[in-house]
């Protein structure tokens, strides 16, 4: 996922998974001019990696990767000279179908949300109540961990992640960054205390802990895993006759 820097405003369609809004003006033109590496079903010479059971994962060829994490892996092209790589990108490929000529689809996000990225991926690990300063989901009155959106009004994808959100019938609180100043301050408090870059939008707080971009999955299963369960119905008791 590409992000956007405020107050500049851009916008950049890439993979579902990494849903959200470019960086800057300077981020725009290295990804507009990164040479893409070529993913399809005869490349075995690629680095493929995903992560499964909280750890990195490796295989050289799509049919290494199982298909159960075929939706984010990142792809490392050895065939592509130093000259013409950007350290500070990282190809993400979803594996899942091939498009058109039996090519698989190739996004480009920052290094730094995808190191983000996986950092809040491994906090949702089983069994992980968080890594590092990654926080435990905390509930709010009501039983449920309250959510907010840090946001924009100019972000497109703070548009599309809004309308999801209203349509599942999450309840949020909405703050806008580009305005509120007290807001701005309080995301980049969080995001110091937790690791996290907070210099674009969206950014979710879950029960505490932050989410950036938008991530339709990592949003729902957040809110699902740290919901307690109903409880079961009570037995009647048959009375005691004396």
């Amino acid at each position: 996922m590409s992000i956007m820097r405020i107050p500049i405003v851009s916008a950049l369609a890439l993979a579902s998974v990494v849903a959200g809004c470019t960086a800057n003006e300077g981020d725009d033109a290295k990804i507009q001019e990164a040479r893409l590496p070529v993913v399809d079903d005869q490349r075995d010479d690629l680095i493929l990696t995903w992560f499964a059971s909280g750890g990195a994962q490796t295989g050289t060829s799509v049919s290494d990767v199982p298909a159960e994490h075929r939706k984010e892996v990142r792809v490392q092209d050895p065939t592509i000279p130093p000259e013409e790589a950007v350290p500070s990108l990282v190809f993400i490929a979803n594996l899942t179908k091939p498009g058109p000529g039996g090519k698989y689809k190739v996004a480009v996000v920052s290094r730094e949300l995808y190191n983000d990225r996986r950092r809040v991926a491994a906090a949702m690990t089983a069994g992980a109540p968080g890594i590092g300063d990654v926080p435990p989901i905390r509930l709010g009155p009501d039983g449920k961990p309250q959510l907010i959106m840090y946001a924009t009004t100019t972000c497109p994808v703070c548009v599309g992640a809004r309308r999801w959100l209203l349509d599942e019938g999450i309840p949020y609180t909405e703050k806008d960054v580009g305005r509120d100043r007290v807001a701005a301050a309080e995301l980049a408090q969080k995001g110091k205390a937790q690791g996290i870059s907070t210099g674009g939008v969206p950014v979710f707080d879950i029960g505490g802990r932050l989410v950036p971009g938008f991530d339709k999955s990592i949003i729902k299963k957040l809110l699902a895993s740290s919901a307690p369960a109903d409880p079961p119905p009570a037995r009647p008791v048959a009375p005691i006759s004396i």
